[in-house]
């Protein structure tokens, strides 16, 4: 675990931009120790080389959110993008340097260079070509989907009231289920939570295909922020569900 000013540190970043990140919900601490002390694991710290990344392309803070935020980010697919892109980066800074190094050689020796040759290094249009085509893809993948426009319409018509009520119906599930735990997930008891579930994602948030609820289970395991806060209402809570969510998805079709 980083505190939040280790993690300043090693990121170069503000406290203040960590806090306001955290007010966004763009990036949540990992725990908060009962002296305040702001905690962050490695996940957290993953997460955040991401929102970095996408800075450097650009990419407003609502629509880094809304990226990562989706069930289907693929980190591994994101980061050999991106290394693409640091590549190319690279080899147009050592082109540069290179033609610094014969421009000083060329003045010392008194010698002409063709305009070509001191100007061609600069030329951004690979790497611009890159940057585009990793940016289109991250939109087209993760920017605008359906499940993310249905969620922020129905959040947006939301009062007080009814989210308190989405969350006391959230919690009434998960308390459900944790009584269940003993059995295997398989069992039609737990599937009928399991739908359950799902049902209410559907009705509050967005509609929860199939598709969308397999990867919503693989995340509960894969991604350490949901991992952590189930496993807060009970351990093994998040192992749990993600198995049963698995096989739910299994037995059905769109």
């Amino acid at each position: 675990m980083y505190r939040i000013k280790e993690l300043a540190n090693m990121s170069g970043i503000s406290i203040r931009t960590l806090h306001y990140y955290d007010q966004i919900n763009l990036l949540k601490p990992s725990r908060i120790e009962e002296n305040g002390y702001r905690l962050y694991d490695k996940g957290a710290a993953g997460r955040l080389q991401q929102i970095l990344f996408l800075k450097e392309l650009d990419f407003p803070l609502n629509e880094i959110k809304r990226i990562l935020d989706d069930p289907y980010f693929d980190e591994m697919e994101a980061l050999q993008m991106q290394r693409k892109i640091l590549v190319e980066k690279r080899d147009r800074l050592n082109s540069i340097i290179h033609s610094v190094d014969e421009t000083i050689e060329a003045i010392r020796g008194g010698k002409e260079m063709d305009s070509n040759e001191r100007l061609r290094p600069f030329d951004r249009s690979k790497l611009d070509e890159f940057q585009k085509k990793y940016e289109q893809e991250v939109r087209k993948r993760y920017g605008q989907t359906k499940a993310y426009e249905q969620s922020e319409k129905k959040r947006k018509s939301y009062r007080d009231d009814d989210f308190a009520k989405i969350e006391q119906e959230r919690l009434a599930i998960f308390k459900k289920i944790v009584a269940v735990m003993d059995q295997n997930p398989g069992e039609e008891a737990v599937q009928d939570l399991i739908h359950e579930w799902r049902m209410h994602i559907t009705r509050y948030h967005y509609e929860c295909t199939i598709e969308i609820f397999r990867g919503l289970g693989e995340m509960y395991t894969a991604d350490e922020r949901f991992k952590e806060n189930l496993n807060q209402i009970k351990n093994g809570l998040a192992e749990y569900m993600s198995e049963a969510m698995r096989i739910y998805g299994s037995h059905h079709n769109e």
